[in-house]
């Protein structure tokens, strides 16, 4: 149970909101994986109230760990819900069950290669009893922690802006329901005169700062309500620079590629939606954390060794800290080893190859990618992940959104320590437009593909070039 409880801590703390974006398959694996825990401990626990021993023997140790694989397996294969039910009923009705047939596929395979006979009985009703016990105790804590954790969570409950006629936000905001959707505020398209007199709900027109609105509000989302009155892309297009999620609402009923969920009489559809959600975001964030922990600790000489050849050469700071823009724009402070003397590292001027500016020992750190190692930590925290989008000075930035139309989608992700643009040749000075806009394609491809297996190349491809390529 401890553990089970460290887990969801570690995953809401980090936790953002990505991972309950679309389902809660995150909090299901939980749930299975903690029902498999328990099953190893009861299936000790059983050995000792029947043989009043710890040590078990190796046949009772097999066949509690299969069964604790048997019965992950069955939860997941037989799991159909998008979200977690707190119904008891469906725990009489399904665990119960898929804990019967775990163990019913176990005794046929012990039937077919007659192995059976070497199991205590008592043992195994001993077993059944508590298990069935303590299944019943984990969904009463699962059922607890989120309705009373999870839910009331800022990482669980979304902030939505919802666009539309005036009609058609103020009956939206009437009859849609759902305590995972906060609607914060309605953007109002084409009000007349009247409307603007008679609207009872918080809102904005289209034609107000969208960008500020969406920061200031602390919006997760946009919602379009559909209509055959007027078009979405003209709509869409407003939030060309905006990194934020774009979901379609309709009220019909209707499934395709793109369907969400149904919430009452409303279907979602996700219109621009960013694939870092879920299980896959959940895999991604605990391998970053993990490799970069452990990248800390085998790195932690080197660390100090370049700490202390900086204070030598030019005194303190050692670390150099600067504003960049991460996920949605928002702003977080990045860590990197100081490469230019202290004198001149006051504004912000892109560093060139050849700068007069650098240390002698900052040359080689940028050579070798070295000046970045402290970025591990930003990894730990949360605002950055091993492979993204590289993030750029908030000058820089703004330069270039005004350039590049689009230019702020490559913030729909974490920025990352290295990325797909970087391994195609794209790393080092970005001093023209079209360098930028090489980057900036590389950085959308990569969002659009992303998956598990492009970071891992994409690191591999890393440890290959970045001997032979000058750093950002």
């Amino acid at each position: 149970m401890l553990i089970t409880i460290t887990i969801i801590n570690i995953m809401v703390n980090m936790a953002l909101s990505r991972l309950f974006q679309k389902n809660e398959n995150v909090y299901f694996y939980i749930y299975f994986f903690s029902k498999s825990l328990i099953s190893i401990f009861v299936g000790f626990l059983a050995y000792f109230i029947r043989f009043n021993s710890w040590e078990i023997s190796i046949p009772y140790e097999l066949l509690i760990f299969s069964f604790s694989i048997f019965i992950f397996a069955v939860e997941i294969i037989t799991k159909k819900e998008n979200f977690y039910n707190y119904s008891l009923f469906q725990f009489l009705q399904k665990d119960i069950l898929n804990f019967i047939y775990s163990i019913v596929l176990l005794i046929l395979i012990g039937a077919i290669f007659k192995f059976t006979a070497i199991y205590s009985r008592l043992w195994f009703g001993i077993f059944f009893i508590i298990c069935l016990l303590l299944f019943f105790v984990n969904k009463l804590f699962f059922n607890f922690y989120h309705k009373k954790v999870i839910t009331r969570s800022k990482h669980f409950i979304k902030n939505v802006m919802v666009i539309g006629s005036a009609l058609e936000c103020e009956n939206f905001f009437k009859n849609f329901h759902s305590k995972r959707y906060h609607l914060k505020l309605a953007c109002i398209k084409n009000p007349t005169t009247t409307e603007k007199k008679n609207l009872s709900i918080p809102h904005i027109y289209l034609e107000d700062n969208l960008a500020f609105n969406i920061k200031y509000q602390k919006l997760n989302q946009v919602w379009i309500i559909a209509s055959n009155e007027y078009s979405r892309l003209p709509l869409i297009e407003k939030f060309a620079n905006i990194p934020i999620d774009i979901i379609t609402v309709e009220n019909t009923i209707g499934i395709s590629d793109n369907f969400m969920e149904k919430v009452g009489n409303f279907s979602l559809y996700q219109t621009s939606f960013t694939p870092f959600y879920g299980e896959a975001y959940a895999l991604k964030l605990i391998i970053d954390v993990f490799i970069s922990s452990i990248g800390v600790i085998l790195l932690s000489p080197i660390l100090v060794i370049i700490a202390v050849i900086i204070l030598i050469e030019d005194g303190r700071p050692i670390i150099f800290s600067q504003l960049r823009h991460g996920w949605d724009g928002h702003s977080f402070r990045i860590y990197k080893f100081r490469s230019l003397k202290n004198e001149d590292n006051k504004t912000f001027q892109q560093v060139q190859k050849n700068d007069k500016r650098y240390l002698r020992s900052g040359r080689i750190l940028r050579k070798f990618s070295l000046d970045e190692l402290p970025q591990l930590f930003n990894v730990i925290k949360g605002d950055m992940s091993l492979v993204g989008p590289r993030p750029h000075a908030l000058a820089h930035n703004d330069e270039f959104a005004q350039k590049l139309r689009g230019f702020m989608q490559r913030h729909r992700c974490k920025p990352g320590i290295t990325g797909l643009a970087q391994v195609n040749g794209f790393r080092g000075v970005t001093d023209t437009t079209e360098k930028m806009r090489k980057r900036y394609e590389y950085d959308l491809k990569y969002i659009e593909n992303w998956s598990f297996l492009l970071d891992i190349k994409i690191l591999f491809k890393t440890a290959l070039v970045f001997l032979f390529q000058d750093a950002d």
